[in-house]
């Protein structure tokens, strides 16, 4: 079946990038793309250009330390500028982000939620002194219960113990 560029990089789960390495490295197509004119490559010839340069990758895995081919070399470089260059399009998209910026987000939004959890047993209790106005033991009892469901419940979720003393320190 021919395609296209597009749905080559679809079929293989790539990029158009890496499509593009892919040919410099010599997998076959049918017709080159140009102005107005889109590639054409032959999946099942694609397909097998594909298996043997994982076989190639698999035999030079085995092969001693040092003793890399030049052709080996240049492929290398060459998924390294394609890998490269997908990122630069992928930041340059914002579809990725530093990861210190994401830790820094989550660490915000867990801080606020231990915050709220903690924070439940005290909007509690005066509600249940509400609707158990004359039994403040069965009251505070259901407020201890809370309680400790939500230390339970975050100490699972951390995954390591919540002690007393922090709730009470929040």
């Amino acid at each position: 079946m021919q395609v296209n560029r597009r749905k080559l990089a679809s079929i293989f789960g790539i990029t158009l990038p890496t499509v593009d390495a892919w040919v410099e490295k010599g997998m076959p197509f049918e017709s080159e793309g140009g102005l107005g004119r889109e590639w054409a490559f032959e999946t099942k010839d694609c397909i097998a250009w594909w298996a043997e340069e994982q076989h190639r990758r698999r035999a030079s895995a085995t092969a001693p330390a040092g003793q890399e081919s030049y052709e080996e070399a240049e492929r290398r470089k060459m998924v390294a500028a394609a890998d490269k260059a997908e990122l630069d399009l992928a930041k340059a998209a914002q579809l990725v982000v530093p990861i210190d910026d994401v830790a820094a987000v989550v660490l915000d939004e867990n801080i606020r939620v231990r915050t709220r959890l903690l924070a439940l047993p005290n909007e509690l209790r005066p509600k249940a002194l509400a609707v158990l106005p004359n039994d403040r033991e069965a009251a505070e009892s259901l407020v201890c219960a809370a309680e400790a469901i939500i230390l339970e419940a975050m100490e699972e979720i951390r995954g390591w113990p919540v002690t007393d003393e922090a709730a009470v320190d929040n």
